[in-house]
């Protein structure tokens, strides 16, 4: 990914659109536009928006709007253009006869590394407009623009003062020993202090892994207990069928859901009893999905409840409205697919049980190499706190400082930068 040459993609879905965007990035993205757009703007004005016809091999295809971002004030800090027209098919044209005028389609991610080589964005925020795009829901979407507004290299520029003046009362000690008697103590505490707000700060990616990852919620049980009616309301509306005879259920049956801000799939499975055949190997398949799942609901009926062979599992009485009288199973929600009841605190209970605790916090780690890296600095600075040695102290908060500033990208080799660009989408 050169810098000095210019660059081209499509800045939205290529299918059937009422606009289609074509964006432009580097130093001949002007004189590309001048070349395809009937009517170039002059004087030319950053931001300001011009209608022209889109001309290939001089003849127009398409009429849309001409809109130029100067560089450094853009966001790549090139020179960047983009060109609105009409649709999909529109779209495409335009992009064959830009890249006909000198540019050359953009690799995945390579407007935001330019950025990013700009000095536009750090890293967290580069990474986080990949989350960005990738977000279902709305929790996830906050998540993602606090990391790109800069909250999360905030924290991260915070740790990194601090654990300077650490790395500066040990070269004191170093460089100074006989001035600076008695300067160690306290020092392996305060190690140790920031090593746990390190790895605090680390360990949230395990809430904003369930923020992006689709999380799996498995419901077993014996048969006709209900699985499929606790899943049709769970979803609010009929896809898995429902009959009164045992064993309707053969396959897993799956739905897409948002849960308290997270993506959840929920998926039915076949009742567990003795069968042979086809039956039993849906039952398999679903003591298969129950394995992996993140969650695993056990439905068993308010009048015959079996508690849950597994510990661990959310365990239901279904079908309360059938037994009123009938005493909860301890450690059991009573719910109630037709009435509703009990419903509710089966989605809180699920949650709960998705999202560790304190993940209420707005600030998330979203990003698996940030999270390694953090728990890479949090492991150095715990071993500074434990090691008597006040020069092996130094390596192990250099290498702290080493993996904090390969969080924020400082400090990043280029194969680091170019598996994280990888994964993001053309255009961006």
């Amino acid at each position: 990914m050169a810098p000095a040459d210019t660059i081209a993609a499509a800045a939205t879905g290529t299918g059937p659109a009422a606009v289609g965007i074509v964006r432009i990035s580097g130093p001949d993205a002007f004189s590309i536009g001048r070349r395809i757009c009937a009517r170039w703007p002059d004087p030319l004005v950053g931001g300001r928006a011009h209608l022209s016809d889109f001309l290939f091999e001089g003849l127009p295809f398409d009429a849309g709007l001409v809109l130029p971002f100067l560089g450094p004030r853009s966001y790549t800090g090139e020179d960047v253009l983009e060109l609105q027209g009409h649709g999909g098919h529109a779209q495409r044209r335009l992009l064959i006869a830009v890249c006909s005028a000198g540019a050359r389609l953009a690799e995945p991610g390579e407007f935001t590394q330019r950025a990013f080589l700009a000095g536009k964005l750090d890293l967290i925020q580069a990474e986080a407009v990949a989350k960005l795009v990738a977000a279902q829901t709305d929790r996830a979407l906050q998540a993602a623009q606090a990391s790109l507004g800069g909250a999360l290299s905030a924290r991260v520029g915070e740790l990194e003062s601090e654990l300077a003046r650490l790395r500066g009362r040990v070269e004191g000690l170093l460089d100074f020993p006989a001035e600076s008697e008695g300067a160690e103590a306290g020092l392996p505490l305060a190690c140790a202090a920031l090593s746990e707000r390190v790895g605090e700060l680390a360990q949230s990616f395990s809430c904003g892994r369930r923020l992006f990852s689709r999380s799996e919620v498995v419901l077993v049980g014996p048969v006709n207990a209900g699985k499929s009616s606790l899943f049709n309301a769970l979803l609010g509306e009929e896809r898995a069928l429902v009959d009164a005879d045992p064993g309707t259920t053969r396959d897993l049956v799956t739905a897409d859901v948002e849960l308290g801000g997270l993506p959840v799939r929920f998926v039915d499975t076949a009742g567990w009893r003795a069968a042979a055949g086809v039956e039993a190997r849906g039952i398999a398949l679903g003591r298969e999905a129950a394995s992996r799942a993140a969650a695993v609901v056990w439905v068993s009926p308010a009048d015959a409840f079996e508690p849950a062979p597994q510990a661990g599992w959310i365990q239901v009485s279904s079908k309360c409205d059938l037994a009123p009288g009938q005493r909860v199973a301890a450690g059991a929600l009573a719910v109630s697919a037709q009435g509703g009841e009990g419903l509710e605190a089966l989605r809180a209970a699920l949650v709960s049980r998705l999202l560790p605790a304190g993940s209420e916090e707005e600030l998330l780690v979203v990003g698996e190499r940030q999270a390694q890296e953090l728990a890479a600095a949090a492991g150095a600075l715990a071993r500074a706190a434990a090691e008597p040695a006040v020069e092996l102290v130094a390596e192990e908060l250099a290498a702290a400082a080493g993996a904090l500033a390969r969080v924020t990208g400082t400090s990043s080799e280029p194969e680091i930068l170019d598996e994280v660009f990888r994964q993001f989408c053309i255009g961006k």
